[in-house]
This record gives structure tokens, C-alpha cells and sequence, in this order.
């Protein structure tokens, strides 16, 4: 188990290094951004799950009953409100990597928790949404491969 873990390691690092040498990396990379921000917004959008394949917890719509603000049991939509985080998610390409994330300020507090709101009073539930699933470690496997033959490909030639 261990070995083969270290094999799996040793293949990784010499792909990520192959296609880092390559003149094309920034196309590769690109590639890969695009994917990952959309499947980061389909996290978002539709199945609610962190990228490690974990159901969120749902959120709790905020409420006016009488002269108060309460939580109230009926479910809002997770991530969602009115669209900005999910619409913001974006991906950034450089030489040695692809960085997946968004710009709004809020975003830090969804993906890891934390204390929020005036005086840090209202408890957020850490809700991943950024990160790589297997699905997507799959996708950028056949983006490397592909990108390694075609550079070998001009190589031969």
C-alpha cells in the first residue's frame, strides 16, 4: 500500500514537472482552470456537496416573525442567495499553476467557518466549495496526458 502510494507520488510530481517544462503549460492550465470552475459551480448549484463527495449541511432561511428577526426552520438556499459567490467563481493562470476562487469577501467564511456579522456574533457553518474532487482529478489527468502527446507529438516531427 505504501509503495504503491509513493509510486503514484513519484508519477505525479514527474507529469506535473513534464508539463510544467513544456512551452504549452499555460494552455494546460487554462484548460484545467475552465474545467475545475465549472465544476465548482456545479458544486454550487446543484449537487451541495464539498469537493470530497460530503452533503452540506442545510441553511437555515432568516425570517421576520413579529418585530424580530429569527431563524426559522424553512430551508434557503445553500451558497446560493442571489447568485453573487456562484457567479464569481473564476480561475487565474500562471506560469507553474491555475488558482480556482472568487472575489467576494465572503467567500473565506463559506469555504472554512467562522464567527461573522456585526461583532462576529453569527455562527457560519463551514460549507467547502472550492477544492478537487476525484471526478475532477480525472479530468485533469486526461488534460496532462493529452497535453503530453501533444507535445511529443511536435517533438517528433
Amino acid at each position: 500500500m505504501k509503495l504503491d502510494i509513493e509510486i503514484k507520488n513519484i508519477i505525479q510530481k514527474a507529469l506535473y514537472g513534464l508539463a510544467k517544462s513544456t512551452k504549452g503549460s499555460k494552455k494546460l492550465f487554462s484548460s484545467i482552470g475552465s474545467d475545475l470552475t465549472a465544476s465548482t459551480v456545479m458544486r454550487i448549484a446543484r449537487s451541495k456537496t464539498s469537493p470530497d463527495g460530503v452533503k452540506w449541511k442545510p441553511s437555515k432561511k432568516i425570517g421576520i416573525i413579529g418585530n424580530h428577526k429569527k431563524m426559522v426552520s424553512k430551508p434557503a438556499l445553500t451558497l446560493i442567495g442571489d447568485g453573487a459567490l456562484k457567479d464569481t467563481i473564476t480561475y487565474y493562470v500562471n506560469n507553474t499553476g491555475v488558482v480556482i476562487g472568487t472575489n467576494r469577501p465572503y467567500g473565506k467564511i463559506h469555504q472554512r467557518g467562522g464567527m461573522a456579522g456585526r461583532g462576529g456574533k453569527t455562527k457560519i457553518i463551514a460549507l467547502p466549495y472550492l477544492g478537487v474532487s476525484q471526478a475532477d482529478k480525472s479530468v485533469i489527468a486526461k488534460h496532462l496526458e493529452q497535453h503530453i502527446l501533444e507535445e511529443n507529438a511536435k517533438n517528433v516531427r
